[in-house]
């Protein structure tokens, strides 16, 4: 590359993305040094620290029926950054695409009914309409992934490109379990659905929800019925076989309240519980440093094998029940944060707030305020880089 190329190439690194996507067409040489993966990186390093994150929700949890999702309204976006953008300040064009189910590596997975499925870049709003499912149901859960890799074009350029992958599950709203159940998987790479199962130890049911949280490239859902957590990794798993994993729900504080787990970047799994007091349990592998999801000789994963973590009341970090809206029925947890695994984000009524357990301290967000009690919360970072 000469003098020239390499100011270029320095000017183009310091442009937003978008920007840089329209010098593409100015010569073939400029669309290889964009799509050079080393271009990529190198321009990720440098704008990655302004990623936005934050969630998509509903007003409420949507209605599973043949005829589709009873949506409340178009999606919304919790930011809880300070990044700035005006990207996501309107959501009306997604309602037509259906519900946001869930998030992988910033493409969203958009759907009207459960038989129906769209992935879409909010980047370059691009969107891919998937072919229909092998079998019609009335009630579905999924699981959502991305991956990413590298690869040489026909002009060995190593550009980068993004694979992903949905898991379909149909089950029951009923009290009906079973140890084995029917899944149909579409791979990109394909472009076509394939059908198998998935075997666990013992019969589970799932939760009305619409989508698992992934941790460690694993599906995590709620099992109906129960308090355990269904653990089933997608890839290099022939036999379909599933961890069941028995959450600390009756340990501890002995109260009713709102419960939800998390990953963390050091393969735990987090389990958390919100009544009058916060606690967060921890899932370490049995291995020093290993994660929960090595450990192969476990169908079942028992109670005992969880840490208390963390436990504190509201009132010790000087809250008391009239300064946060009577918290016992009303502060309802949204997730631990994906991105910082020591927060745990809630909604209060009409207000948006965090716990920090490093600082102990409680946040209010006076920016974004709720006009009812949503549900399903979708944790989303906003791409640096165009994934379709």
């Amino acid at each position: 590359m000469d003098f020239s190329m390499g100011i270029i190439l320095e000017l183009l690194l310091r442009l937003p993305v978008k920007s840089v996507m329209r010098f593409k067409c100015v010569s073939s040489e400029w669309n290889d040094m964009i799509l050079d993966a080393a271009f990529r990186k190198n321009h990720l390093s440098r704008h990655s620290k302004n990623a936005l994150t934050g969630f998509f929700y509903h007003h409420d949890a949507p209605k599973l029926s043949e005829t589709g999702y009873n949506l409340s309204g178009p999606a919304k976006f919790i930011n809880t950054t300070t990044v700035n953008t005006t990207e996501l300040q309107s959501l009306d064009y997604l309602q037509k695409f259906g519900y946001v189910l869930a998030s992988s590596k910033g493409l969203l997975l958009l759907s009207k009914n459960p038989n129906s499925y769209h992935v879409f870049d909010p980047v370059s709003k691009k969107r891919i309409k998937l072919p229909k499912p092998l079998e019609k149901l009335p009630c579905a859960t999924v699981g959502f992934i991305c991956h990413e890799q590298e690869c040489t074009d026909g002009h060995n350029v190593n550009v980068y490109s993004l694979s992903y992958k949905l898991v379909r599950i149909g089950f029951e709203l009923s009290s009906y379990k079973a140890k084995t159940w029917a899944v149909e998987t579409y791979s990109s790479k394909t472009s076509k659905w394939k059908k198998s199962k998935i075997v666990a130890a013992l019969g589970f049911n799932f939760r009305r929800e619409l989508a698992a949280k992934v941790i460690g490239g694993v599906f995590h859902w709620w099992s109906r019925w129960s308090n355990w957590i269904v653990a089933y990794n997608p890839d290099n798993n022939p036999k379909g076989r599933v961890k069941l994993i028995k959450s600390p729900w009756d340990m501890g504080v002995n109260e009713f309240g709102y419960t939800g787990f998390e990953g963390t970047q050091n393969g735990c799994l987090q389990f958390y519980k919100i009544c009058a007091w916060i606690e967060v349990w921890i899932l370490k592998g049995k291995q020093e440093g290993g994660s929960y999801l090595d450990d192969d000789d476990e169908d079942v994963v028992e109670v005992n094998r969880w840490t208390l973590a963390h436990r504190i009341s509201f009132l010790e970090i000087g809250n008391k029940p009239c300064d946060i809206d009577n918290f016992k029925i009303l502060l309802v947890p949204i997730a631990i944060s994906p991105w910082n695994p020591h927060i745990i984000f809630f909604q209060s009524p009409f207000k948006l707030m965090s716990y920090d357990r490093t600082d102990q301290k409680i946040e209010n967000f006076p920016t974004h305020k709720f006009e009812t009690h949503a549900d399903e919360f979708v944790p989303f970072e906003w791409p640096v880089w165009p994934c379709l």
